[in-house]
């Protein structure tokens, strides 16, 4: 079951795939595995290869002076790398897949597709979490070194031009897809349809997120176990996962799309369109996510396909006849609970619980409030720690260059200019925040991390809180518009009785 991802690199340096791809790297912090000295480890075992540049040691040092040449790649916001990871099905070994096939494959895919550029190619013999899925690493600089004749997958011809920058398109996405689908059928390997969209989809950055989270909270849980309590968060879901399970159970709720969409907002999501697809929008989110992202099971054709199924079933009388009867029982149900209501907490009326509701949404703006506070501290707190911990891992190679005699301080410039680079960079910043926020003396990491640790803790907590809040204050206002219901039914039926009266007294 060979399977191909794509990852856009901005903000690295060129230094990073070689290291990334010869060292070892935690595989929940992505940080480097160091050994005792604080040396970085090499990997037990990987292939590696190169196209377009003198060997994989050089791919730094050509890239960055093609770019150079060209004038590209020169901001931060641009995409510097493409990354291609083929992981293929564990069961495959027992199909004659060897580490060295793998590494061949994956020459072939980057000879085929990336002519003319500069390319590392490396394969691993595992995957992640030790599942033992071999995989091949294809990382491609964007800046194209040699002109080529324009192939079929690729859209326009000025990106087969030497010093034009390539994309990731969907054409060449589908044609590498369909690619490896045939080179799994010739090696006789397991291998599923890569052209069909996922029902359900899950990024590669959501689901490294989902474990990171999950595995604090098991941590945190464990530890308040052992002095006798019990947690209130077991599991951790990301902004994609509260909206995938609200569209769940809008589908079945919903019998039209005016009605889904007003499902979706009462739970703080918003539908967008834009040329026909939708896209799904939450307070929390600084971006509409597009449904497609979701999977095809959340996007507007699918979703309208299942309401409208919904609503041919409940066209037939039977139905009707079933729903009015559970109607009734709901609408008996609903009066009862909202009279047992005001008689345990002694309200005689609608203002005593108006006001009631008026300290339940005090209470949740409260909470919001607070949780964004705690945001913002641990934004700020997140910032420290990454730029204190780059300060002192490149501070010695500052303190080298500084040493270094002035004839021979350029070529360690050169050799080190990322690791020089970020040091500046973390300087900088850290000199920048500590003026702003009155700091004399840097902040040790250990307490950072302490300080995270305590917000992490009052953020769930906040969380948890504002949940409780905002589902009391729903019952409220489910309470108030069930009384004011009771009230117009009481109304409407004292007025069908004065009509029936007077009707009989005219007779």
């Amino acid at each position: 079951m060979a399977t191909i991802k794509h990852l856009a690199i901005k903000g690295r340096s060129y230094a990073f795939p070689l290291r990334y791809l010869t060292y070892q790297y935690d595989e929940k912090t992505n940080q480097p595995i160091l050994d005792e000295n604080k040396h970085m480890v090499l990997r037990d075992e990987y292939l590696i290869d190169a196209i377009g540049v003198k060997s994989p040691s050089t791919f730094q040092e050509e890239c960055e002076n093609w770019n150079s040449q060209n004038h590209k790649n020169q901001k931060e916001s641009e995409i510097k790398l493409h990354h291609y990871i083929i992981s293929f099905d564990p069961k495959d070994k027992e199909l004659g897949l060897t580490i060295e096939k793998v590494q061949a494959i994956g020459m072939e895919i980057a000879n085929k597709f990336f002519a003319g550029c500069q390319v590392l190619i490396c394969t691993h013999p595992d995957g992640h979490n030790k599942s033992g899925n071999m995989h091949v690493h294809i990382v491609v600089n964007s800046v194209r070194k040699y002109a080529i004749d324009k192939p079929d997958f690729i859209e326009r011809e000025s990106e087969c031009i030497a010093g034009a920058k390539i994309r990731a398109s969907k054409l060449s996405m589908n044609a590498m897809k369909a690619e490896i689908m045939e080179i799994c059928k010739r090696e006789k390997l397991n291998q599923v349809d890569l052209l069909t969209p996922p029902e359900e989809k899950t990024t590669e950055r959501e689901y490294r997120k989902t474990q990171r989270e999950q595995d604090k909270i098991n941590i945190e849980n464990a530890e308040l176990e052992k002095d006798g309590l019990v947690p209130t968060k077991t599991e951790f879901q990301t902004e994609k996962d509260k909206i995938r399970k609200v569209i769940k159970r809008a589908i079945h709720q919903a019998t039209d799309e005016a009605e889904f969409k007003k499902i979706l907002n009462e739970s703080g999501i918003t539908v967008t369109e834009s040329r026909g697809r939708w896209g799904y929008k939450t307070d929390d989110l600084k971006k509409t996510i597009r449904a497609r992202q979701f999977g095809t099971n959340y996007e507007k054709e699918y979703i309208l396909n299942k309401l409208g199924s919904i609503e041919a079933i409940r066209s037939t009388d039977n139905y009707y006849g079933k729903l009015k009867k559970k109607i009734n029982v709901q609408n008996a149900i609903s009066a009862a609970d909202t009279m047992s209501f005001f008689v345990k907490n002694g309200l005689a009326g609608t203002d005593e619980l108006q006001e009631k509701l008026s300290l339940a949404e005090k209470e949740y703006m409260q909470l919001q409030n607070k949780k964004d506070e705690i945001w913002e501290k641990l934004n700020y707190t997140n910032r420290m720690i990454h730029n204190t911990g780059s300060f002192l891992v490149n501070k010695r190679y500052y303190n080298a260059w500084k040493q270094t005699p002035d004839d021979q301080k350029e070529a360690y410039e050169t050799k080190f200019a990322a690791e020089l680079a970020s040091y500046r960079k973390s300087s900088a910043v850290l000199k920048e925040d500590m003026e702003k926020y009155g700091l004399k003396v840097m902040p040790k990491l250990d307490d950072l991390k302490s300080e995270k640790n305590i917000l992490m803790t009052e953020l769930e907590k906040t969380e948890a809180a504002a949940a409780q809040s905002k589902q009391s204050l729903d019952e409220l206002q489910i309470l108030m518009d069930n009384y004011n219901k009771l009230i117009d039914q009481k109304s409407l039926h004292k007025e069908q009785l004065n009509d029936k009266h007077k009707h009989e007294i005219s007779r």
